[in-house]
């Protein structure tokens, strides 16, 4: 089994900071290019693990915005506003185990 990635995409102030921290994959957007290279990204075999801004994930047309918000190969982590809410639902689907349940 190939080792899948870690990629960053946003804004070139939010996507330095994950390059500086080592994120394997780093596609920096302006409002007008998200729509097509989260497309891309979301496509892409070897990556595991998107981390988008909340923000840009939230201006997609609603039909990609629902397949990356529901994707679980690759997952896709939105960053800041009420991005954090589904995150305990994606996690366990994504790895069938609630590890916030206590």
């Amino acid at each position: 089994m190939d080792e899948k990635q870690l990629a960053a995409i946003g804004p070139e102030d939010f996507v330095l900071g994950f390059q500086l921290a080592g994120v394997d994959e780093a596609r920096v957007t302006t409002p007008e290019t998200f729509q097509e290279k989260v497309s891309d990204l979301i496509n892409e075999e070897h990556v595991g693990i998107i981390i988008a801004r909340h923000e840009d994930v939230d201006a997609l047309p609603p039909k990609l915005r629902d397949e990356v918000s529901k994707s679980v190969d690759p997952v896709v982590i939105q960053l800041g506003g009420e991005a954090g809410e589904g995150l305990r639902d994606k996690i366990r689907s994504a790895i069938g185990i609630d590890l916030m349940r206590q």
